[in-house]
């Protein structure tokens, strides 16, 4: 991919209204508002006993991915890490992959900044990702997935890899320091550093993980209610 672009028109770029405040909506998705908070200990008990802990290693790395390219061992290392975190999770994690995810769905459409990482077939937001004000994050590395953009500003957050879907076109724009993205046929700039962004192999199957958690809601809902918990699901008076 080339280093550098033309810059684009000013119709082409891509703008944000800081004043907008609607709210973030995402289709056919689930949202995990409050991530598990120890995800180095789970259950499954198709693989091990109840009583055995399971230790998934957050990455806390921060991966040069233009550097993976050139062929530097250290950062191929790092980015085999993260692979590797990813796997586990989606194979031990009650949610599977969108486990990782603040939000996973088909569609995410939204104009206020939405403070986390996101997992999506179809984009449309204007700023996202953890910031330096957060109080949690389920990993030390916001980790996207995006499958095909329609808008989009930049994504916040100094330790960040994302990853592109096959189809998604992007190059190395202004050194390096930003990507442009082919975004409805026009080359369009987004506040993304060129070495934070990878192109996935194959496409997330968002919608066939969505499936599987709808399976299990079902199952889950069908355990018998914990003893001295009371149920009320009537509207309020």
């Amino acid at each position: 991919m080339p280093n550098s672009a033309e810059p684009v028109s000013p119709d082409q770029s891509i703008t944000e209204n800081d004043n907008q405040q609607e709210k973030t909506t995402v289709e056919n998705s689930t949202e995990i508002s409050e991530p598990v908070k120890d995800i180095n200990k789970f259950d499954n008990d198709a693989n091990v006993d109840k009583d055995e802990t399971i230790t998934v290693k957050k990455p806390t790395i921060n991966v040069d991915t233009e550097k993976v390219e050139q062929g530097d061992e250290t950062e191929k290392s790092k980015l085999e890490e993260i692979k590797k975190y990813i796997e586990d999770v989606a194979a031990k994690h009650p949610l599977g992959i969108a486990g990782i995810f603040h939000l996973f769905g088909n569609e995410i459409d939204g104009s206020a900044h939405i403070a986390g990482n996101v997992a999506t077939d179809k984009l449309s937001a204007g700023n996202f990702g953890t910031i330096q004000d957060a109080t949690s994050n389920l990993t030390t590395c916001d980790i996207h997935y995006i499958g095909s953009i329609d808008h989009l500003n930049q994504i916040d957050g100094e330790n960040k890899l994302v990853i592109f879907g096959p189809d998604v076109e992007y190059k190395s724009y202004e050194n390096g320091s930003s990507i442009q993205v082919k975004i409805n046929g026009n080359w369009q700039k987004v506040g993304i550093p060129y070495n934070k962004t990878i192109r996935a192999d194959q496409i997330l199957d968002i919608q066939g993980e969505l499936d599987k958690l709808s399976d299990k809601s079902d199952e889950w809902a069908k355990q018998t209610q914990t003893e001295g918990v009371i149920a009320d699901f009537k509207e309020g008076k």
